[in-house]
Order: C-alpha cells, then sequence, then structure tokens
C-alpha cells in the first residue's frame, strides 16, 4: 500500500516533523476559532472577578492574529473531515485525499489524546468543567518548540513570542489560588490543582504523544467519521 507520508514530504518538500507540526497548527486554529467563537457569542465567563481587561484585549487579539494567519495558511479541521468523508470520488479526488491523510493521522492522534485526559479538567462548584482552548492552543506551540519543532514551514509561528502571553495564565493560575476561600489547603496545591495547570498538563501529555507517534498506514479514514462530535467543552 501507499505510504502517503513519504509521497506528501516528497511533494512539499519537507520533513515527517514539519507534517506533525501542521496537524498540531490545525488543532491550534480550531481551539483559537472555539475562543473566538465563545467570546462573539458572549459565553466566555473569567475564571476570577474584575480580570484584567487590558490582558483579555491582548489575548484576543493575538489569538485574532494567529487564527486569521493559520486560516490562510493550512486547511481546517471541518475543510479536513468533509474531504475525508467524500474519499470514494473519483481517482483525481482519492489522490488528493491520500495527501491530506497524513495530516489527518495526527490530527486525529492530538484530538484523541485530549478526550482520553479531560478527566483532568477542573470543574466549578456545579460540576461543570473549566475549559480554555485558547490556553491549550498556546500551550501547544509552546511545547512543541520546547522539543525544538521550530516551524519553519509557517514564519509567523516560527517567529511567535508567546511569553507575555503565558506569563499573563501564570500570573492568573497565581490569583485562583489566592483567591480561594479554602486556608486548609496549602498553595503549592492550591496551584498544581488549578484549572489553568490542567490545561497545561493535557497539551504535554498530546504534545509527547505527537512526537511519539509512528505513522501507520493508512487507517485513520475509519476513524475520522468518529472524531468530529465535538471536542471541546465551554468554558466556565
Amino acid at each position: 500500500m501507499r505510504n502517503n507520508l513519504l509521497e506528501l514530504t516528497r511533494i512539499k518538500n519537507c520533513s515527517v516533523k514539519n507534517i506533525k507540526e501542521e496537524a498540531a497548527l490545525v488543532a491550534v486554529h480550531n481551539l483559537l476559532g472555539q475562543y473566538i467563537n465563545a467570546i462573539e457569542k458572549g459565553i466566555d465567563k473569567p475564571l476570577i472577578s474584575n480580570p484584567d481587561q487590558s490582558d483579555e484585549k491582548y489575548i484576543l487579539e493575538l489569538t485574532k492574529d494567529i487564527h486569521s494567519y493559520l486560516s490562510e495558511e493550512i486547511l481546517s479541521a471541518h475543510i479536513i473531515d468533509n474531504i475525508m468523508l467524500s474519499a470514494n470520488k473519483d481517482a483525481a479526488w482519492q489522490r488528493k485525499v491520500s495527501l491530506i491523510e497524513p495530516i489527518a493521522y495526527f490530527y486525529d492522534i492530538l484530538t484523541r489524546t485530549y478526550l482520553s485526559k479531560t478527566y483532568i479538567l477542573k470543574k466549578d462548584k456545579d460540576g461543570n468543567q473549566f475549559w480554555m482552548p485558547e490556553l491549550l492552543a498556546f500551550s501547544i506551540i509552546c511545547d512543541l518548540k520546547e522539543e525544538n519543532y521550530n516551524f519553519n514551514k509557517f514564519e509567523y509561528i516560527q517567529n511567535l513570542e508567546l511569553s507575555k502571553v503565558m506569563d499573563i495564565y501564570n500570573n492568573l493560575s497565581i490569583k485562583i489560588s489566592r483567591a480561594s476561600k479554602n486556608e486548609d489547603e496549602s498553595f503549592f496545591k492550591l496551584q498544581k490543582n488549578s484549572p489553568i495547570k490542567a490545561i497545561q498538563e493535557i497539551s504535554l501529555f498530546m504534545v509527547n504523544k505527537l512526537i511519539d507517534t509512528k505513522y501507520k498506514v493508512p487507517s485513520v479514514s475509519k476513524n475520522m467519521k468518529k472524531r468530529n462530535k465535538k471536542n471541546g467543552r465551554k468554558r466556565k
């Protein structure tokens, strides 16, 4: 059977690492879209009272900039799903599918790893999970860069500096801990149990799984139909 991954790297003149980066950016684009949608619909809620408005504005502008760039540079998860689900068309279309399939394969790995770790997400007093898709997106990029994935096929992402936005979330994590009414818990334990730390932990799981995954020829098309049910939680 044809190895679609090798064919794709040959045509795009890139490495397997580059294909994994692109798959990760499909996930990032999807997550940032969830955040923008939540903001526009007014369903996003801050984790603490009286959040810093300048920080929220900065995060939203950064999110929109990255999302806009990726919309021009990669196929969205929605488009990939539609293409993979219509794989039984003519030979020319099947050729197109075969070249998208490796990206879909690695994206599917990321999605399934996330779904397997949702139990880590913290819950509010009503039992709803805290969900911050934009933080997961930023964390995926940062964690991959820490592992020497430099996104050299995506210049904007390669040069993207995320230290400021990650500092915002780390400071927010501290504020959440200080605002806790539970005086019996140590500061360290409160920090460890922060909803922000939970999302960062999920990012590490996803990135490590992506890095460790070897491409298999090709069974992902059978799984793609199951994948797009709903891979997010509403942010509380």
